[in-house]
C-alpha cells in the first residue's frame, strides 16, 4: 500500500504513513462517518483509517509497528519519549529538559520529526506561555526571555542529536536556527542593598540569602544537607555537581565563620534532608526563591538586575577588590577554570576608584 487517505482535525491528507505520537488505543467505528478510526492518546486527535474493518486493523498494527522500530518516520513526540528515557532518565536535570521538550512536542502534535520546519519552531518560542496559577483556578501568560528562549531552543535540538547518533534520522530539519544567548545578568550588591533586603525578609529566608552571600550556587544552598557537611563544619562537600563531568572530583565549598555556625545550628535542627527551609518546613525551591525574591525586590524599590544570583557576582568582585587573586576566587567559586572570573572583572568599572588604584602602582616604579 503506498498511499493512505487519512483524516486529521477533519482535513483529508495524503501521505505515506499516518502520523502518530507514540500512545494509540484500539481502532472504533463510528457510524455517522461510516468508517474506522483510531484516537492518539497523546494529542487527543482522531485518525481516520478505512471504512473496512480488517484494512482498518491492518493500518492500525502498521502504525505501531513503525513507530516501535523508531523509523525516520516517527514523530518528534516518539522520539522525544525514547531520548528522554535513554538520556536523562536518572539525571537530576530530567524535570527541566522534560518539560520543556514535553511542551514542545505537545504544541506540534502528531507531525513527523523531519517535517518540523523552522516556522514551527520560531511559533512555538514565541507564543505565551503558563504562568503562576490564580486564585480562581486560571494561569496567567507570560513570555519567555531571550535566554529562555535560547535554552529551550537548545533542549528540542538534543532529541535530534540523540536520534541522528543513533542512526534514526540524517538531519534536524531547524539546525541552522539560532536564538541569540543574551547578556547575562551580571549585577552586584552594594553593602546597603545587601542590608535592606535582610531587614525584609522573614527569618527562613534570611538565612538563605546569608547563605548565598558566601559566594555559594544557589542550588547547593537549596540541596545542602548534613551528610555534606564536613566534621569541623568548615566546608561543605558535594560528590555531584555541575563540573563534576569535568573535573572528575568533588566540589568543596569553603565556609566564613558566619556560615559555619549557621550550618552547625541547622545540622543540629535538621539531621535529615536539606538545613535550608522555608516558614513551612520544606526544602526551598528555585521557582519560589524567584518568586519571593522578585516580591521582596519589588517591596523594597530595588533594580530589577539585581536578582538571587547577584550574589555570587557580589562575593567574586568583593573578593577580586580585597585582592584575592583569579586563581584563587575561581577555585571558591568551583569553577575548573578562570574564564568566568575574567567576566567578573567587568564588575570592576563600578569601582572606578579601584581602578585609579590598580593604575597608580602599576606605574608607580616608573
Amino acid at each position: 500500500m503506498c498511499c493512505l487517505q487519512f483524516c486529521l482535525h477533519g482535513v483529508i491528507v495524503s501521505q505515506q504513513k499516518v502520523p502518530y505520537s507514540g500512545t494509540m488505543r484500539k481502532p472504533y467505528f463510528k457510524r455517522g462517518h461510516q468508517c474506522w478510526y483510531v484516537k492518539d492518546s497523546g494529542t487527543g486527535r482522531e485518525i481516520r483509517l478505512d471504512p473496512d474493518e480488517d484494512k482498518a486493523y491492518e493500518l492500525w498494527r502498521e502504525l505501531i509497528d513503525s513507530e516501535a522500530k523508531l523509523t525516520s518516520r516517527a514523530s518528534y513526540r516518539r522520539l522525544a519519549e525514547e531520548c528522554l528515557k535513554d538520556t536523562y532518565e536518572d539525571s537530576k536535570n530530567y524535570h527541566k529538559k522534560a518539560s520543556r521538550i514535553a511542551a514542545f512536542a505537545k504544541f506540534i502534535g502528531a507531525k513527523q520529526a523531519l517535517k518540523i520546519n523552522r516556522k514551527d519552531v520560531v511559533k512555538w518560542l514565541n507564543e505565551d506561555k503558563p504562568g503562576q496559577k490564580r486564585k480562581d483556578g486560571s494561569r496567567s501568560k507570560i513570555k519567555w526571555s531571550t535566554r529562555t528562549k535560547f535554552d529551550a531552543l537548545r533542549e528540542i535540538k538534543t532529541v535530534y542529536k540523540w536520534a541522528i547518533k543513533k542512526g534514526i534520522v540524517p538531519t534536524c530539519p531547524f539546525e541552522d536556527l539560532t536564538v541569540p544567548k543574551g547578556a547575562p545578568r551580571s549585577s552586584t550588591l552594594t553593602p546597603e542593598q545587601h542590608q535592606i533586603v535582610l531587614d525584609g525578609a522573614d527569618v527562613y529566608f534570611r538565612r538563605y540569602l546569608q547563605a548565598c552571600a558566601s559566594g555559594v550556587r544557589p542550588i547547593q544552598v537549596r540541596e545542602v544537607t548534613a551528610l555534606n557537611v564536613s566534621p569541623d563544619f568548615q566546608t561543605w562537600v558535594f560528590q555531584t555537581h555541575k563540573t563534576a563531568h569535568k573535573t572528575g572530583k568533588p566540589l568543596i565549598v569553603y565556609l566564613p565563620p558566619c556560615l559555619q555556625t549557621m550550618t552547625r545550628i541547622l545540622v543540629a535542627k535538621y539531621p535529615k534532608g536539606p538545613l535550608f527551609r522555608n516558614t513551612q518546613g520544606n526544602p526551598w525551591k528555585k521557582d519560589t526563591v524567584v518568586r519571593k525574591f522578585r516580591r521582596l525586590r519589588e517591596k523594597l524599590g530595588l533594580p530589577n538586575e539585581i536578582v538571587n544570583y547577584s550574589y555570587r557576582h557580589t562575593f567574586a568582585t568583593d573578593a577580586l577588590l580585597s585582592g584575592a587573586s583569579i586563581h584563587d576566587v575561581a577555585k571558591l567559586l568551583g569553577h575548573t577554570s578562570t574564564d568566568m572570573v575574567d567576566r567578573v572583572y567587568g564588575h570592576l568599572d563600578q569601582h572606578k576608584h579601584y581602578l585609579v588604584q590598580v593604575a597608580a602602582k602599576a606605574t608607580a616604579k616608573r
